[in-house]
């Protein structure tokens, strides 16, 4: 599974459209490589392999 850290909070520049005071630099740590993004928050859905 993926490691999430999140760091750098800020406050978003849409901040009064979605009532949120706190963004975050996400970074997700993967066998792949790594995925960062900022956001307030995310979901993570994880998908079963193919059954071969």
């Amino acid at each position: 599974m993926a490691e999430h850290l999140r760091s750098d909070p800020a406050k978003p520049k849409n901040s009064e459209f979605i009532k949120r005071e706190t963004e975050w630099k996400w970074t997700i740590d993967a066998p792949q490589g790594e995925i960062m993004l900022n956001s307030v928050g995310f979901k993570q859905y994880i998908r079963a392999g193919a059954n071969i």
